[in-house]
């Protein structure tokens, strides 16, 4: 209520005054305490908003986390396949390197190379001489033998003389006949 309807209902000034210092009295702290509590209510619903905002954009920021991670782990993932390929062709060079080296040890020919895979020995703790006795087998097994033998140079009558002549032809400077 406030004056005018106080007054309305025929109460003096002085009765008027009485009632509504009465009311303020009482009415007064309850609106500050209301207004308070209002400060307080539109303080929390701001903080909820916030924290509504904030889950809002950490959820946002979690998808993108998300993604940046799987692309993370992708280019991670990538990076390990690319290295163990990386070791796996440094392996198999080294391999390669070994066999040729044993090969040629023994007289071997290159085409030795093709009867002797790189799986067979990818596991090998010592590969040398795991090659080596391969090539040795190799070596003694009749039918793949004939790749260790050395080709012997049939030395008769070819070459000639410190001159370049065959000392058979040499008077009349022609060729032997190869047959």
């Amino acid at each position: 209520m406030d004056r005018k309807e106080l007054e309305a209902l025929g109460l003096d000034k002085e009765t008027t005054d009485k009632v509504l210092n009465l009311h303020h009295t009482e009415i007064d702290p309850i609106k500050e305490s209301i207004k308070a509590k209002d400060g307080e209510i539109k303080t929390l619903k701001d903080d909820a908003d916030s924290s509504k905002t904030k889950l809002d954009e950490l959820s946002k920021s979690a998808e993108g986390n998300e993604k940046l991670q799987k692309a993370l782990d992708d280019i991670k993932a990538e990076a390990e396949i690319n290295a163990a390929k990386y070791k796996s062709e440094i392996d198999k060079r080294d391999f390669d390197k070994t066999l040729t080296d044993e090969i040629t040890k023994r007289g071997g020919k290159s085409v030795i190379k093709k009867l002797i895979s790189y799986d067979e020995f990818k596991e090998s703790n010592d590969r040398t001489s795991d090659i080596s006795k391969k090539l040795d087998e190799l070596k003694e097994a009749e039918e793949t033998k004939v790749l260790f033998e050395a080709t012997e140079v049939d030395k008769t009558n070819v070459g000639g003389d410190k001159t370049g002549k065959n000392k058979e032809n040499a008077s009349t400077g022609e060729m032997p006949l190869l047959i």
